[in-house]
C-alpha cells in the first residue's frame, strides 16, 4: 500500500526535524560537556592480581594442556600412516620385481611382463613421491588448526571462569581499579612495571577458585588509597641501554649464519632432486642397455627412498635454527628486562614510599599505549638509563636514583575510555572499512603479482587510515581529559599478550568512550 504524499512529506519532516535535533544535542554535549561528578575517578582503590599465576594454576588448565599434549603427541606417532605403509609397499615391490628380473628365470612373455609392471611400479612411485610431500604438509596444518582452534576454545573457557571468580572474590569487591600486574604490553614486559606486594590479591582469588587454602583476605579497598606512583617508558629505556644494541647485532649474526648454513644444506637437497631428474632422463633415453637401465633403476630407487629423509633433516633444521634464534631473542630480551627490573627496584629503594610504577608506553595487542594520558604523574624513565648505562666498561657504576619522587593518588583523577568500542562506533571507521573492502573487490581479477602489489598498497593505506583515526580519538580524549580534569586514563579494552585487558575492573572511574563518540560523530558530520 503507498502512503500518501502528504503523510510521506509530513515524516520527511520529522525524520529531519529528529536528525536536526540529534545533532544540536550532540553539538551542545560536545560544547558543554556534562561535569563529572566531583568525587568521579578521585583516589580509586587500586589492586593487582597476577593472571598469568592464577590462570597457570586453574585445575581445567592442567587438564587442558594434558588433553592438548596427548593429541598433539598422537598425531606425530601415528603409526598408521597409510601414506608411510603406501611408500613403503611400493619400493618394497619395486625391488623384488628387479630382483626377480636380474635372478634371469624369467624368459619370454613373462619376462616381458615383469619388466613392463617393474615400469610401471616405478613410475607410480614416481608420481606418489611428487605429491607425498605436499599431501603430509596439508595434514601437519590441518592438525595444527585444529589443536589451535581447541586451545584457544580452553582458554577462553578458562578465562571466563577466572573473571567470574575475580568478581565474586570478596577481597576484591570494592575495588575500582583492578590490574593484572603480570599482563606484558608489546614491550615485552608488564604494564605495571612495579606493585607493592600489599596490593596484590592473587591468592584471594585463587582461594576462591579452590587453588589453595589460604586465611581470609579482609575486602578492605581502603588498601588501595592514597598511593604513590610514577611511570617509566620502557621503549626509551631499551633503545637507551647499550646492552640493547649489542644484543641485537649477536641475533643479527646468529641469524646470518643459520641462513648460510640453511642455503647450504638447500643446496645440497637440490642437488639430490637434480640426480634423480638426470637419472629420468638417462632412462627415458633410447639405446640404454639392459644391464646399464636395470642399474640406473636401482640407482634411482634407492635415491628416491632416501629423499623424504633429506626433506625431513632440512625442515628440521629449519624449525630447529629458528628455535634456536627464538629462544636467544628471548634470552636476550630477558637479560635485559632483568637488568633494567634491578635498576627500578634501586630506585623504589632509594625512595622508599613508592606503590605503583607504569610503563607510559606499553601498547596493548591494539598497537596503541594502554596508558593513554599521565598528566603530573613524575617520570623516572632517565634515571634508569643513566644506572645502566653507569654499568658500561670504564664507566663508574651508580644506583639508581629518581630526579623526582612519586605523586600520591588522593589528588589524582582516573578515567577509561572503550578504544575499541569508540573506533568501531565511528562513522569514519566505517567508511575506512568500507573504502578497503571496495577496493579489495576491485583488485580480484588481477594476476597474482599484481594482487600482491594491491594487497600491500591496501594494507599500507588500511594502516594510515587507522592511525588517522586514532589520531583524532586520542586528540579529542586529551582534551576532554583535560577539561574534566582527568590525570590519568587507561584504555580499558586493550589486551595484554595475555589476551586479557590489563584493566580487569574500573569501579566507578568514568568513562569517557560515549563522549568521544559524541564529539567525533558530531565533528564527521
Amino acid at each position: 500500500m503507498k502512503l500518501p504524499f502528504t503523510l510521506l512529506l509530513f515524516l520527511d519532516l520529522i525524520l529531519s526535524l529528529g536528525t536536526c535535533l540529534r545533532a544540536a544535542a550532540a553539538d551542545e554535549a560536545r560544547s558543554n560537556p556534562a561535569p563529572l561528578p566531583t568525587t568521579a575517578g578521585v583516589d580509586p582503590a587500586i589492586l593487582t592480581v597476577d593472571l598469568k599465576k592464577i590462570f597457570e594454576s586453574h585445575p581445567k588448565t592442567i587438564e587442558a594442556e594434558k588433553r592438548i599434549n596427548d593429541q598433539r603427541n598422537q598425531s606425530k606417532n601415528d603409526p598408521s600412516d597409510e601414506f608411510t605403509n603406501k611408500e613403503v609397499r611400493l619400493i618394497s615391490e619395486f625391488i623384488k620385481l628387479d630382483a626377480s628380473l636380474k635372478s634371469g628365470e624369467l624368459q619370454g612373455e613373462r619376462l616381458g611382463e615383469a619388466r613392463k609392471l617393474r615400469d610401471e611400479k616405478q613410475a607410480e612411485l614416481k608420481a606418489f613421491n611428487d605429491e607425498i610431500g605436499k599431501t603430509r604438509a596439508a595434514r601437519a596444518a590441518a592438525r595444527a588448526k585444529e589443536l589451535e582452534a581447541k586451545t584457544v576454545k580452553l582458554r577462553a573457557e578458562i578465562i571466563d571462569d577466572i573473571m567470574k571468580a575475580i568478581a565474586a572474590t570478596p577481597a576484591v569487591g570494592e575495588t575500582a581499579f583492578l590490574l593484572d600486574k603480570s599482563g606484558p604490553s608489546l614491550n615485552g614486559v608488564p604494564l605495571v612495571i612495579y606493585s607493592n606486594p600489599k596490593l596484590d590479591r592473587t591468592d584471594a582469588v585463587l582461594k576462591h577458585i579452590g587453588v589453595i587454602k589460604a586465611p581470609e583476605e579482609p575486602g578492605n579497598a581502603a588498601l588501595g588509597k592514597a598511593l604513590t606512583i610514577a611511570i617509566v617508558d620502557m621503549k626509551r629505556i631499551f633503545a637507551g641501554y647499550y646492552k640493547t644494541r649489542e644484543g641485537e647485532e649477536k641475533i643479527n649474526d646468529a641469524r646470518k649464519a643459520a641462513k648460510k648454513e640453511y642455503e647450504e644444506r638447500l643446496a645440497r637437497a637440490k642437488a639430490a632432486v637434480d640426480q634423480i631428474k638426470s637419472l629420468d632422463a638417462q632412462l627415458a633415453a633410447a639405446g640404454l642397455s639392459e644391464p646399464d637401465r636395470t642399474a640406473k633403476m636401482q640407482e634411482r630407487a634407492t635415491k628416491q627412498a632416501a629423499m623424504p629423509a633429506v626433506d625431513g633433516e632440512l625442515r628440521e633444521f629449519q624449525m630447529s635454527r629458528e628455535k634456536q634464534l627464538q629462544e636467544q631473542a628471548v634470552q636476550t630480551r630477558n637479560a635485559l628486562v632483568n637488568d633494567i627490573n634491578q635498576v627500578i627496584a634501586e630506585g623504589v629503594k632509594a625512595d622508599g614510599g613508592v606503590d605503583l610504577i607504569f610503563d607510559s608506553s606499553g601498547p596493548g595487542l591494539n598497537g596503541i599505549p594502554i596508558l593513554l594520558r599521565h598528566e603530573g604523574i613524575p617520570e623516572w624513565t632517565e634515571s634508569a638509563i643513566t644506572a645502566l648505562n653507569s654499568s658500561k666498561a670504564g664507566g663508574q657504576k651508580s644506583s639508581m636514583k629518581p630526579a623526582a619522587g612519586p605523586v600520591s593518588t588522593s589528588g589524582l583523577r582516573f578515567a577509561v575510555i572503550d578504544l575499541k568500542r569508540v573506533y568501531e562506533t565511528l562513522p569514519l571507521a566505517n567508511a575506512a572499512k568500507l573504502a578497503i573492502e571496495d577496493a579489495h573487490a576491485k583488485s580480484e581479477g588481477a594476476s597474482e603479482a599484481e594482487r600482491k602489489v594491491k594487497d600491500k598498497e591496501l594494507q599500507d593505506r588500511s594502516v594510515r587510515m587507522r592511525a588517522e583515526i586514532v589520531g583524532k580519538i586520542t586528540a579529542a580524549l586529551s582534551s576532554r581529559a583535560s577539561e574534566a580534569g582527568c590525570h590519568m586514563v587507561f584504555d580499558s579494552s586493550a589486551p595484554s599478550l595475555n589476551g586479557v585487558p590489563v584493566v580487569i575492573l574500573h569501579g566507578a572511574a568514568p568513562d569517557l568512550s560515549s563522549e568521544i563518540i559524541v564529539e567525533l560523530g558530531s565533528a564527521a558530520r
